[in-house]
C-alpha cells in the first residue's frame, strides 16, 4: 500500500532536525566514545594469547581514561565493563598455575574492583606485562606469597578453587 506524504510534512521533518545542534553534537561525541570502546573490545577479542588480551585491554583503558571519557560511560558499556571485571579471572584461567601471568591475574582479581578507574593501575599492569615478556620472572617469592595470603583473606572460594585443589595433588 502506498503512503502519501505531503511536501509540508516532509519538509517539517528536515526543519526540525537542526533546531538544537548542541544535542546533536553531544550524541556524536557519545557515539565516538562508544565506538572507541567497541573497537577496544573487538581488538581484545582478536588477541592471539591471554597476555596479549590483557595488554590490549590495559593499554586501551589507559588511553580511554587519559582522554577524559567519564567513568560512567565506561561502566555503561557492558561488554568492556565485563571484560574489566573478569580480567583477573580470565588471566588466571588461561595461564599455567603458579606462573608469572597466573600471579598477575590473581593480583588483578584482588585490585580490579577498587582500581579500575585509575589509569596508573593500567600503567603498572602494562609495565608488569612487558617485564614478564622480557624476563620470565618478574614477581619475587615474597610478593607471590603476599598475593596468595590476600586472596585467601579476600576471596576464599577462589583461593580454594585454585590452591586447595592443586595442593591435594602435590
Amino acid at each position: 500500500m502506498k503512503r502519501k506524504y505531503s511536501y509540508k510534512s516532509l519538509s517539517s521533518l528536515w526543519e526540525n532536525s537542526n533546531r538544537n545542534p548542541r544535542i546533536y553534537l553531544s550524541s556524536v561525541e557519545t557515539d565516538i566514545d562508544f565506538q572507541k570502546m567497541d573497537e577496544l573490545c573487538l581488538e581484545a577479542e582478536l588477541a592471539s594469547s591471554s597476555s596479549d588480551y590483557v595488554f590490549i585491554i590495559c593499554e586501551g583503558m589507559e588511553k580511554l581514561l587519559k582522554s577524559n571519557i567519564s567513568v560512567d560511560k565506561i561502566r555503561s558499556h557492558e561488554n568492556l565493563f565485563l571484560k574489566l571485571i573478569y580480567l583477573g579471572k580470565d588471566l588466571m584461567e588461561c595461564s599455567h598455575f603458579k606462573s608469572e601471568l597466573f600471579y598477575l591475574g590473581t593480583f588483578i582479581e584482588l585490585k580490579i574492583l577498587d582500581k579500575w578507574r585509575d589509569s596508573k593501575f593500567y600503567f603498572i599492569l602494562l609495565k608488569a606485562l612487558k617485564n614478564i615478556r622480557a624476563n620470565s620472572s618478574f614477581l619475587s617469592k615474597k610478593i607471590k606469597d603476599k598475593i596468595i595470603i590476600q586472596l585467601e583473606i579476600s576471596n576464599l572460594s577462589l583461593y580454594l578453587r585454585y590452591f586447595n585443589q592443586y595442593e591435594k595433588l602435590a
